[in-house]
Protein backbone atom coordinates (compact mmCIF):
# COMPACT_ATOMS: atom_id res chain seq x y z
CA UNK A 1 0.00 0.00 0.00
CA UNK A 2 1.33 3.48 -0.82
CA UNK A 3 2.55 5.57 2.08
CA UNK A 4 1.34 9.14 2.49
CA UNK A 5 2.95 10.03 5.83
CA UNK A 6 6.14 9.41 7.77
CA UNK A 7 6.61 9.70 11.52
CA UNK A 8 10.26 10.37 12.35
CA UNK A 9 12.11 10.28 15.66
CA UNK A 10 14.49 13.10 16.70
CA UNK A 11 17.25 12.07 19.13
CA UNK A 12 19.98 9.86 17.62
CA UNK A 13 17.89 9.52 14.46
CA UNK A 14 18.18 13.08 13.13
CA UNK A 15 20.27 14.73 15.87
CA UNK A 16 23.33 13.46 17.71
CA UNK A 17 22.04 13.21 21.29
CA UNK A 18 23.98 10.72 23.40
CA UNK A 19 27.38 11.76 22.06
CA UNK A 20 26.48 15.44 22.53
CA UNK A 21 25.71 14.79 26.19
CA UNK A 22 29.02 12.93 26.48
CA UNK A 23 30.86 15.94 25.10
CA UNK A 24 29.13 18.27 27.55
CA UNK A 25 30.10 15.99 30.44
CA UNK A 26 33.67 15.95 29.16
CA UNK A 27 33.84 19.73 28.95
CA UNK A 28 32.56 20.06 32.53
CA UNK A 29 35.00 17.48 33.83
CA UNK A 30 37.96 19.22 32.20
CA UNK A 31 37.48 22.06 34.70
CA UNK A 32 38.02 19.77 37.67
CA UNK A 33 40.81 17.92 35.92
CA UNK A 34 42.70 21.16 35.37
CA UNK A 35 42.41 22.20 39.01
CA UNK A 36 42.83 18.90 40.82
CA UNK A 37 44.53 16.55 38.40
CA UNK A 38 41.78 13.92 38.29
CA UNK A 39 41.46 12.19 34.92
CA UNK A 40 38.42 13.64 33.10
CA UNK A 41 37.26 10.19 32.00
CA UNK A 42 37.04 9.06 35.64
CA UNK A 43 35.08 12.17 36.58
CA UNK A 44 32.83 11.68 33.54
CA UNK A 45 31.92 8.14 34.56
CA UNK A 46 31.22 9.26 38.12
CA UNK A 47 29.09 12.19 36.95
CA UNK A 48 26.92 10.02 34.71
CA UNK A 49 26.37 7.42 37.44
CA UNK A 50 25.67 10.09 40.06
CA UNK A 51 23.22 11.92 37.82
CA UNK A 52 21.35 8.71 37.06
CA UNK A 53 21.10 7.69 40.73
CA UNK A 54 19.90 11.10 41.91
CA UNK A 55 17.43 11.43 39.05
CA UNK A 56 15.87 8.04 39.74
CA UNK A 57 15.57 8.88 43.43
CA UNK A 58 14.19 12.37 42.85
CA UNK A 59 10.60 13.63 43.03
CA UNK A 60 8.15 12.84 40.23
CA UNK A 61 10.47 10.34 38.59
CA UNK A 62 7.43 8.33 37.47
CA UNK A 63 6.28 11.33 35.44
CA UNK A 64 9.79 11.92 34.09
CA UNK A 65 10.01 8.28 33.00
CA UNK A 66 6.53 8.41 31.48
CA UNK A 67 7.47 11.20 29.07
CA UNK A 68 11.11 10.23 28.62
CA UNK A 69 13.28 12.80 30.44
CA UNK A 70 16.80 11.47 30.87
CA UNK A 71 19.10 12.28 33.78
CA UNK A 72 21.50 14.21 31.55
CA UNK A 73 18.70 16.23 29.93
CA UNK A 74 17.61 17.30 33.40
CA UNK A 75 21.05 18.88 33.82
CA UNK A 76 20.28 21.54 31.22
CA UNK A 77 16.51 21.66 30.60
CA UNK A 78 14.52 24.74 31.61
CA UNK A 79 11.41 22.68 32.50
CA UNK A 80 9.33 25.48 31.02
CA UNK A 81 5.74 24.79 30.15
CA UNK A 82 2.28 24.56 31.56
CA UNK A 83 1.32 24.23 35.21
CA UNK A 84 1.33 20.45 35.42
CA UNK A 85 2.09 19.67 39.10
CA UNK A 86 4.80 17.15 38.23
CA UNK A 87 6.51 19.56 35.87
CA UNK A 88 6.42 22.29 38.50
CA UNK A 89 7.96 19.90 41.04
CA UNK A 90 10.75 18.98 38.63
CA UNK A 91 11.39 22.63 37.85
CA UNK A 92 11.75 23.34 41.57
CA UNK A 93 14.00 20.30 42.07
CA UNK A 94 16.32 21.02 39.14
CA UNK A 95 18.71 23.46 40.90
CA UNK A 96 19.15 21.09 43.85
CA UNK A 97 19.59 18.10 41.56
CA UNK A 98 22.27 19.84 39.49
CA UNK A 99 24.19 21.08 42.50
CA UNK A 100 24.14 17.62 44.09
CA UNK A 101 25.29 15.90 40.89
CA UNK A 102 28.43 17.96 40.58
CA UNK A 103 29.20 18.22 44.31
CA UNK A 104 28.81 14.46 44.79
CA UNK A 105 30.89 13.77 41.69
CA UNK A 106 33.74 15.81 43.12
CA UNK A 107 33.28 14.33 46.59
CA UNK A 108 33.65 10.82 45.18
CA UNK A 109 37.17 11.86 44.15
CA UNK A 110 38.03 13.49 47.47
CA UNK A 111 37.33 17.06 46.32
CA UNK A 112 35.19 19.51 48.31
CA UNK A 113 34.80 22.63 46.20
CA UNK A 114 31.23 24.01 45.89
CA UNK A 115 32.36 26.84 43.62
CA UNK A 116 33.95 24.37 41.22
CA UNK A 117 30.81 22.23 41.29
CA UNK A 118 28.76 25.27 40.29
CA UNK A 119 31.19 26.09 37.50
CA UNK A 120 31.01 22.51 36.20
CA UNK A 121 27.24 22.65 36.16
CA UNK A 122 27.28 25.86 34.17
CA UNK A 123 29.93 24.54 31.78
CA UNK A 124 27.78 21.47 31.12
CA UNK A 125 24.73 23.61 30.34
CA UNK A 126 26.64 25.99 28.08
CA UNK A 127 28.33 23.17 26.21
CA UNK A 128 25.15 21.16 25.71
CA UNK A 129 23.11 24.15 24.54
CA UNK A 130 25.73 24.75 21.86
CA UNK A 131 25.60 21.20 20.50
CA UNK A 132 22.77 20.58 18.05
CA UNK A 133 24.54 18.34 15.57
CA UNK A 134 22.54 17.11 12.60
CA UNK A 135 23.73 13.90 10.98
CA UNK A 136 25.05 14.76 7.50
CA UNK A 137 22.56 12.48 5.73
CA UNK A 138 19.50 14.12 7.32
CA UNK A 139 18.85 17.32 5.36
CA UNK A 140 19.35 15.79 1.88
CA UNK A 141 17.02 12.95 2.79
CA UNK A 142 14.30 15.16 4.26
CA UNK A 143 14.49 17.40 1.20
CA UNK A 144 14.00 14.38 -1.03
CA UNK A 145 11.03 13.15 1.02
CA UNK A 146 9.09 16.29 1.87
CA UNK A 147 7.56 16.68 -1.59
CA UNK A 148 6.16 13.15 -1.53
CA UNK A 149 5.18 12.51 2.09
CA UNK A 150 3.61 14.37 4.98
CA UNK A 151 6.35 14.45 7.59
CA UNK A 152 5.68 14.40 11.31
CA UNK A 153 8.24 14.51 14.09
CA UNK A 154 7.47 12.20 17.04
CA UNK A 155 9.79 12.46 20.03
CA UNK A 156 9.90 11.61 23.70
CA UNK A 157 11.01 14.18 26.25
CA UNK A 158 10.16 17.61 27.58
CA UNK A 159 8.27 19.81 25.16
CA UNK A 160 10.47 22.83 25.89
CA UNK A 161 13.70 20.87 25.42
CA UNK A 162 12.74 18.94 22.30
CA UNK A 163 11.34 22.03 20.58
CA UNK A 164 14.51 23.93 21.49
CA UNK A 165 16.61 21.19 19.88
CA UNK A 166 14.43 21.20 16.79
CA UNK A 167 14.57 24.97 16.38
CA UNK A 168 18.30 25.24 17.06
CA UNK A 169 19.07 22.47 14.56
CA UNK A 170 17.17 24.23 11.76
CA UNK A 171 15.06 21.15 11.02
CA UNK A 172 11.65 22.44 12.11
CA UNK A 173 10.64 23.59 8.64
CA UNK A 174 10.64 20.07 7.24
CA UNK A 175 7.77 18.89 9.45
CA UNK A 176 4.05 19.47 9.06
CA UNK A 177 3.47 18.38 12.65
CA UNK A 178 5.51 17.98 15.82
CA UNK A 179 4.35 15.59 18.54
CA UNK A 180 6.27 15.69 21.82
CA UNK A 181 5.63 13.35 24.74
CA UNK A 182 5.78 16.24 27.19
CA UNK A 183 2.74 17.83 25.55
CA UNK A 184 0.67 14.65 25.86
CA UNK A 185 1.87 13.07 29.08
CA UNK A 186 2.59 9.86 27.19
CA UNK A 187 5.76 8.70 25.45
CA UNK A 188 6.69 6.12 22.86
CA UNK A 189 6.00 3.16 22.89
CA UNK A 190 2.57 4.23 24.20
CA UNK A 191 0.00 3.98 21.41
CA UNK A 192 -1.42 7.41 22.26
CA UNK A 193 1.57 9.35 20.94
CA UNK A 194 1.53 7.57 17.57
CA UNK A 195 -2.23 8.00 17.24
CA UNK A 196 -1.94 11.71 18.02
CA UNK A 197 0.78 12.13 15.41
CA UNK A 198 -1.23 10.27 12.77
CA UNK A 199 -4.29 12.41 13.46
CA UNK A 200 -2.22 15.58 13.15
CA UNK A 201 -1.14 14.47 9.65
CA UNK A 202 -4.58 13.22 8.60
CA UNK A 203 -3.25 9.72 7.94
CA UNK A 204 -4.20 6.23 9.05
CA UNK A 205 -1.69 3.73 10.42
CA UNK A 206 -1.95 1.75 7.19
CA UNK A 207 -0.84 4.82 5.24
CA UNK A 208 2.18 5.68 7.39
CA UNK A 209 5.54 4.42 8.58
CA UNK A 210 7.62 5.13 11.67
CA UNK A 211 11.34 5.85 11.30
CA UNK A 212 13.56 5.73 14.38
CA UNK A 213 16.60 4.34 16.15
CA UNK A 214 14.96 2.69 19.18
CA UNK A 215 13.72 -0.86 18.81
CA UNK A 216 11.58 -0.56 21.92
CA UNK A 217 10.18 2.95 21.59
CA UNK A 218 10.02 3.42 17.84
CA UNK A 219 9.77 -0.03 16.30
CA UNK A 220 7.80 -2.08 18.84
CA UNK A 221 5.59 0.89 19.73
CA UNK A 222 4.76 1.65 16.10
CA UNK A 223 4.05 -1.99 15.29
CA UNK A 224 1.58 -1.98 18.15
CA UNK A 225 -0.64 0.51 16.33
CA UNK A 226 -0.22 -1.04 12.88
CA UNK A 227 2.47 1.21 11.43
CA UNK A 228 5.17 -0.06 9.13
CA UNK A 229 8.62 0.57 10.57
CA UNK A 230 12.16 1.49 9.51
CA UNK A 231 14.93 0.99 12.03
CA UNK A 232 17.78 3.49 11.72
CA UNK A 233 20.63 1.36 13.05
CA UNK A 234 23.56 3.78 12.83
CA UNK A 235 25.64 1.79 15.31
CA UNK A 236 25.12 -1.57 13.57
CA UNK A 237 23.66 -3.10 16.72
CA UNK A 238 22.29 -6.67 16.74
CA UNK A 239 18.53 -7.13 16.68
CA UNK A 240 18.58 -9.65 19.52
CA UNK A 241 15.16 -10.61 20.83
CA UNK A 242 13.51 -7.35 19.78
CA UNK A 243 10.63 -7.27 17.30
CA UNK A 244 11.98 -7.14 13.76
CA UNK A 245 11.47 -3.88 11.86
CA UNK A 246 10.00 -3.98 8.38
CA UNK A 247 13.22 -2.45 7.06
CA UNK A 248 16.62 -1.65 8.52
CA UNK A 249 19.02 1.06 7.35
CA UNK A 250 22.43 2.16 8.61
CA UNK A 251 21.82 5.83 7.85
CA UNK A 252 19.02 8.07 6.66
CA UNK A 253 20.39 8.07 3.11
CA UNK A 254 18.92 4.59 2.74
CA UNK A 255 15.41 5.71 3.71
CA UNK A 256 13.96 6.49 0.23
CA UNK A 257 14.88 3.02 -1.03
CA UNK A 258 13.54 1.40 2.14
CA UNK A 259 10.23 3.22 1.71
CA UNK A 260 9.93 2.09 -1.89
CA UNK A 261 10.42 -1.47 -0.71
CA UNK A 262 7.78 -1.08 2.01
CA UNK A 263 5.29 0.26 -0.49
CA UNK A 264 6.01 -2.75 -2.67
CA UNK A 265 5.57 -5.02 0.39
CA UNK A 266 9.15 -6.23 0.21
CA UNK A 267 10.88 -5.74 3.58
CA UNK A 268 14.64 -5.55 3.29
CA UNK A 269 17.86 -4.45 4.93
CA UNK A 270 19.70 -1.60 3.23
CA UNK A 271 23.38 -0.96 3.81
CA UNK A 272 23.98 2.78 3.53
CA UNK A 273 27.06 3.03 5.72
CA UNK A 274 29.89 5.22 4.44
CA UNK A 275 33.04 3.39 3.34
CA UNK A 276 34.87 4.47 6.50
CA UNK A 277 32.66 2.23 8.59
CA UNK A 278 33.69 -0.94 6.75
Amino acid sequence: MPLVALLIDLDDTLLVEYASADEAFHQACLLASARHGVAPDRLHETARCTARALWYAGPEHAYAAAIGISSWEALWASFAGDHHPALEALRAYAPTYRRQVWEQTLSAHGIHDPALAGAMGQRFQDARRGLHIVYPDVRPTLEALEARYRLGLVTNGLACLQRQKLAASGLAGYFQSVTVAGDLGAAKPDAAIFQHALASLGASAAEAAMVGNSLRSDIAGAHGVGLRTVWVNRLCEPLGDSPAPDAEIEGLAGLPEALRALEASAPLTIDSAPPSRR
